[in-house]
């Protein structure tokens, strides 16, 4: 598995590091990432190892996968990934892309408060993304364009466990369900993420006092797709609320990822 100095030889070194660091998968890149340069996954890939949230070995839990960016960062961290993705264009990508990789499986599943079937809506034009029906993030204007509906199975965080074991770190981006996912795990897990926007955090204070309830956590936060934490401390639930709303003067539609560690 790639080690922290072997990871910083691949920056200087991308046709090197696209070659070895997911197990020689063909054509992953830029097929599975054409936004991303391999360079900018990789720095990703050291942010996740040096701060601590992923050594070598660890297991991960990637909920909401989609096509698998994410996925590849924590395989190229070192981790065993379990990718957990219910949408059926995305399960197949995964498939395509990790078929000849021993450290990862996917579960072709979304993960919900309860067992059971609930309704994905796709975007006719980008199918790749998708909602459930509860999702927050899918009313309004928008919304109208979700024509392509499809029953998928949901199985809760804690089956997951029990089907794979204990996380050391877990990242949940599930366009709004993110509540819906944590409601269904009832032990906490060492360290997770969580995607969070200014306008909803109402439904992240939930969230985080969800996380409270299984131990005692403390938070930190990266602004927008800025793999840097924006605070040098791990706050409480109040506290790091408020650094978050002291953002929104200046970027109304601040998003990013929300970070829970055990202490």
């Amino acid at each position: 598995m790639p080690t922290r100095e072997k990871l910083a030889y691949y920056l200087q070194h991308p046709s090197e590091l696209l070659r070895r660091a997911a197990n020689e998968i063909d054509g992953f890149y830029p097929r599975a990432v054409p936004y991303s340069e391999p360079e900018k996954l990789f720095q990703i890939a050291l942010f996740f190892r040096e701060s601590g949230l992923i050594k070598p070995g660890d297991l991960v839990f990637d909920i909401g996968a989609n096509i698998g960016t994410l996925t590849w960062v924590f395989l190229a961290a070192g981790a065993e990934v379990v990718s957990v993705e219910p949408n059926p264009k995305c399960v197949n990508y995964l498939r395509r892309t990790y078929a000849r990789n021993l450290h990862h499986r996917i579960v072709a599943s979304g993960l919900a408060s309860q067992p059971g079937n609930l309704t994905l809506h796709y975007y006719p034009d980008r199918s790749e993304f998708g909602a459930f029906e509860t999702t927050p993030s899918i009313a309004g204007p928008r919304s109208r364009r979700l024509r392509i509906t499809r029953n998928v199975p949901v199985v809760t965080f804690d089956q997951l466990i029990k089907d794979y074991g204990i996380p050391a770190f877990a990242k949940i981006d599930v366009e709004g369900f993110e509540l819906e996912v944590l409601q269904g795990l009832s032990q906490p897990i060492p360290t997770l993420s969580l995607e969070y926007h200014i306008d909803t955090l109402d439904t992240t204070r939930k969230c985080l006092t969800h996380l409270k309830s299984l131990g005692e956590y403390r938070f930190n936060f990266c602004y927008r797709a800025i793999y840097e934490f924006c605070i040098s401390d791990w706050l409480e639930v109040d506290a790091v609320l408020s650094a978050m709303e002291a953002r929104r003067p200046n970027d109304p539609k601040t998003w990013g990822d929300l970070y829970a560690r055990l202490v």
